[in-house]
């Protein structure tokens, strides 16, 4: 497939995720007669409209995201008929995390289906070496990628954080790993560096675990896929938390570790290489990921104005009206910046190191 196609097809798998998000605010904002002024695919300036109902369907230049426009959704005060404060808080809470709850329930839906007729990969307990740093200790030793490690001077290791815990406790010292290589299993001798080189650990592999295919029954792959899913969204909650945490200590930060628009389209491009049934997996991921970005209290987004419900259910009273439409105006502003620097940084990746391409792996290694 093409860059060009597979740019389409991330579009176009971008619309469906938008499309079932921006349902989710849609539907309950009718189902508690609220106004809805526009449902709108992309981001104005405007394409195309049309009105019905007293809703206007709209096509934006911009293809990426949508939202959905309820009247008085900028303040909570307004509380004229069909305005979103005309309806309790409970309600509001409702309407603002139905996009979230939609996107969840069609990732879930999906890897259900990809775990019911595919079946997946899972640990077995078993941890290999996954990559060999050139000039390492391990490269000296003559280990090699896909070498199974069972033990590290007759410690068993079943897993990456077991194999670090082990070299730390003989730093500098000779230490002995039994290695199963094709069947056959030798005694490694290596001795871990003290001051190894930025991106690389003590010894110079990276490990990671030695899967097996399961297959699941139609009820089993439901419950793994709700699992999967809350420890994917987990794990890029922590990513981001490292990638915030490392700004004020001059770390690559968000940008070497997020991905925006066109990061995704290549990584598309590369899965899709791979094998064309990826985008189905792909497309939950993203769905998952949209699903965690739009309730994290980012103002302008759903967890933002939720949390504007929450503060005023805590005190009691609508917050400042006026205030509120700054912060979620501003809040907008800052979140289109922030796509405009990720989208530069992955241009900056594909161009100069297609480092993009090089983790999709690692994205998959739970799914076949």
């Amino acid at each position: 497939m093409t860059i060009l196609l597979s740019i389409l097809l991330f579009l176009l798998v971008l619309t469906i995720l938008v499309l079932v998000h921006e349902l989710g605010h849609f539907l309950t904002a009718k189902a508690f007669g609220l106004t809805v002024k526009e449902f709108g695919l992309g981001i104005p300036p405007r394409a195309y409209g049309i009105k019905r109902g007293g809703t206007i369907y709209s096509l934006n230049y911009i293809p990426i995201g949508g939202f959905v426009s309820i009247a008085g959704e900028d303040t909570q005060a307004e509380s004229g008929p069909g305005t979103f404060g005309s309806i309790n808080r409970f309600k509001r809470s409702i309407v603002l995390v139905a996009g979230v709850a939609m996107n969840l329930i069609l990732a879930i839906a999906l890897l259900s289906g990809i775990f019911l007729v595919q079946g997946t990969s899972v640990p077995t307990g078993k941890i290999q070496i996954s990559q060999v740093a050139v000039g390492s200790p391990a490269e000296s030793a003559g280990l090699k990628e896909g070498d199974v490690i069972t033990q590290v001077d007759g410690r068993s290791v079943g897993s990456a954080k077991d194999f670090q815990d082990a070299i730390k406790a003989r730093p500098s010292q000779p230490v002995a790993l039994l290695v199963t290589r094709s069947g056959q299993e030798n005694t490694i001798s290596l001795t871990p560096r003290t001051n190894p080189p930025v991106g690389q650990g003590a010894v110079g592999v990276v490990i990671g675990p030695v899967l097996e295919k399961k297959a699941f029954n139609w009820y089993e792959a439901p419950v793994e896929a709700t699992k999967f899913s809350f420890d994917y969204m987990s794990q890029v909650l922590g990513v981001l938390g490292q990638a915030i945490v490392s700004l004020p200590t001059g770390g690559n930060g968000i940008g070497d570790k997020l991905s925006g628009p066109v990061g995704v389209a290549y990584t598309t491009y590369k899965v899709v290489q791979i094998d064309p049934s990826n985008i189905v997996i792909l497309a939950a991921l993203l769905s998952l990921s949209l699903a965690l970005m739009n309730v994290l209290p980012i103002p302008a987004l759903d967890g933002g104005r939720l949390a504007f419900v929450l503060i005023s259910a805590v005190v009691r009273r609508d917050f400042y009206p006026k205030l509120e439409r700054y912060i979620h105006t501003g809040g907008f502003i800052v979140v289109l910046l922030l796509i405009v620097l990720i989208t530069y940084n992955d241009l900056v990746k594909i161009v100069t190191t297609t480092s993009l391409g090089g983790k999709i792996h690692e994205i998959f290694r739970f799914i076949p």
